[in-house]
């Protein structure tokens, strides 16, 4: 008569042989569970601009002491900056966006020329050099129409004769 039952000795080995089976593969599908995880978040961000490093920020953002006299010669002229949203009319589509630039008093300071860099801060790889035009003495509007509302990024230079402007300027727009 032959016995099929396995001895003590050989019945921990084979629950050994199925406890190490069970740990490797529990261990290595919890790292395939990761790599999935990992190539999805880095197929997302790859592809959304709003993760994207900005193109030439080096070039940008240059000395620390040269913005620092840039900056201070800008608050020395006392001149203001702000982004006024104009309710569309029964002419246009959107909303008008206005960029003011007033002195001390509150009056409109004649500018010459302005420059303005603006973005969405979702797409700050979509940075983008805003055309202006003068609609009065201080007034520029942004004639890109601004179909985004949310928090909008403006960085520019007022000149007017001598004096040069310099301003950063965060704004919530509600267009």
């Amino acid at each position: 008569m032959t016995t099929t039952a396995l001895t003590n000795s050989e019945e921990l080995q084979s629950r050994e042989a199925l406890a190490q089976m069970l740990w490797t593969g529990g261990i290595i599908g919890f790292f395939a569970i990761q790599a999935v995880i990992w190539a999805v978040a880095i197929t997302l961000t790859h592809n959304d601009p709003s993760h994207a490093v900005v193109a030439g920020l080096d070039e940008r953002v240059g000395s620390s002491d040269e913005r620092r006299a840039a900056r201070e010669a800008s608050q020395k002229l006392g001149w203001t900056t702000s982004i006024v949203v104009v309710p569309e009319t029964e002419t246009s589509t959107h909303p008008r966006v206005e960029i003011r630039i007033t002195n001390q008093a509150g009056r409109p300071v004649p500018v010459e020329k302005l420059e303005v860099f603006g973005f969405h801060r979702a797409r700050v790889t979509e940075r983008k050099l805003l055309e202006l035009e003068s609609t009065a003495a201080g007034v520029w509007q942004i004639v890109d129409p601004l179909t985004r509302s949310g928090w909008w990024r403006f960085e520019g230079q007022a000149v007017s004769g001598t004096d040069r402007f310099q301003f950063e300027l965060t704004e919530f727009l509600q267009l």
